[in-house]
């Protein structure tokens, strides 16, 4: 069943609030009574003593009569259920309502003499009640209190989902204000990604038009030698046979680019840091067959470049990189932003001077490095500079035998 955000953030919210106040409400109310029990068993006990005592001195130093007229005033203005024997075990008083199996209480004067026995039963006492009666008008304000909350929430929900939802309306223009932070930030996002696209479909647009200018090129040479030879101004031979073939061919090569125009071959500014990120981290699980560890501090770095040479960039770096490390060494890629620069730095075998100036030549691999591995002809360092070439940009290689070496990219 599909449920919009507001029912969903409702429920949820009101779920939430429900469970909270139902546990507030049984720790309230276990507190509450923990706290009444032992204030009544301390009230009781403490009345008890005091009635058992003077019963005890009315019965001693006054008489029957007396003691009868003290139990029933008692009972009147506590609430309580009484029942009183004498000596010779003969029921003389009784509340209205008899005690409920509640043990008796023996009576005996200051020399020990027994005077008879009495029964108290105060769980009806006026004290009880009063905490009974506390206790309803504890659970009664709490409902009260829990129903003005939920109401309180649900207008702070409705006011929270009316702003939410114009933020959410908002989404894709650039002028609107927005009450929530993170909408704003998908927001600009959002609004980069639709410029980048706008800007990809341009580029790609005019990417055609060169080809399709291109191409018109060798057709317009073709049709110049067929219109004269259909005219008589020309006569077919070798050298226009030649021509022709030559335009053809031209055509067959521009072709294929119309086909495989791929948008991550064309240079576009964009924050090249997530693409390099995601490609660390499909490499880290080669990384970890040789025991190396892969770091990276990347900034935020915006060029204007194809995302696949970025791809291919960071791929031979880190790879050489690799290849001539030991086991149980750091491999660290960085970006800094400020300075436009990426940066490889291993702790591999190292190179030389002499290495490095034969490699800023051309391709090249000195003895120590075919040891160390045997697969590989050179030509990634140059394909390396090759796209730094397109890109106006340059290498530098700093290095010390045994210790390791550092790649620069510098834009």
């Amino acid at each position: 069943m599909m449920m919009n955000f507001k029912d969903f953030f409702k429920q949820k919210m009101v779920r939430f609030f429900a469970i909270l106040f139902a546990i507030m409400i049984i720790i309230g109310n276990l507190g509450f009574y923990i706290i009444a029990k032992v204030q009544f068993d301390r009230e009781v006990n403490r009345q008890n003593s005091a009635f058992v005592a003077m019963v005890s001195h009315l019965l001693s130093m006054e008489n029957t009569e007396t003691t009868l007229v003290y139990l029933e005033h008692y009972d009147h203005t506590h609430g309580v259920r009484i029942a009183f024997w004498n000596e010779f075990n003969e029921l003389l008083f009784e509340s209205d309502d008899a005690p409920i199996s509640v043990q008796s209480i023996s009576l005996y004067d200051s020399d020990q003499q027994y005077l008879g026995k009495v029964t108290i039963d105060n769980q009806s006492s006026f004290f009880g009640q009063d905490i009974s009666f506390g206790l309803i008008i504890y659970n009664g304000l709490t409902l009260i209190l829990f129903f003005v909350g939920l109401w309180i929430l649900k207008n702070h929900l409705d006011k929270q989902y009316s702003l939410l939802k114009h933020d959410m309306d908002s989404v894709g223009s650039e002028d609107n204000t927005f009450t929530f932070s993170d909408i704003e930030s998908v927001n600009e996002r959002y609004i980069k990604a639709l410029n980048t696209e706008m800007e990809l479909k341009a580029i790609q647009s005019h990417y055609v038009k060169v080809l399709a200018h291109d191409i018109k090129t060798p057709l317009t040479v073709m049709k110049a030698y067929i219109e004269g030879m259909q005219s008589k101004r020309l006569e077919y031979n070798q050298e226009i046979e030649n021509v022709l073939l030559e335009e053809i061919l031209e055509i067959e090569k521009l072709v294929p680019q119309f086909i495989a125009t791929e948008l991550n071959q064309l240079a576009i500014k964009q924050n090249i840091t997530p693409i390099i990120k995601n490609h660390l981290e499909k490499l880290t699980s080669v990384f970890k067959t040789k025991s190396i560890e892969l770091e990276y501090d990347l900034e935020d770095f915006e060029l204007q470049i194809a995302s696949a040479d970025v791809v291919r960039l960071i791929e031979h770096l880190t790879f050489n990189a690799f290849y001539y490390s030991n086991s149980k060494t750091i491999i660290k890629v960085s970006i800094n932003a400020k300075n436009k620069t990426i940066s490889v730095q291993d702790q591999g075998i190292g190179m030389s001077q002499d290495t490095i100036d034969k490699l800023n030549v051309g391709p090249y691999r000195n003895e120590d490095s075919i040891k160390f591995h045997q697969k590989g002809s050179g030509i990634g360092l140059q394909i390396v500079k090759d796209i730094m070439h397109k890109y106006h940009g340059c290498i530098r290689i700093e290095s010390t035998l045994g210790s390791g070496s550092t790649v620069t990219l510098e834009f």
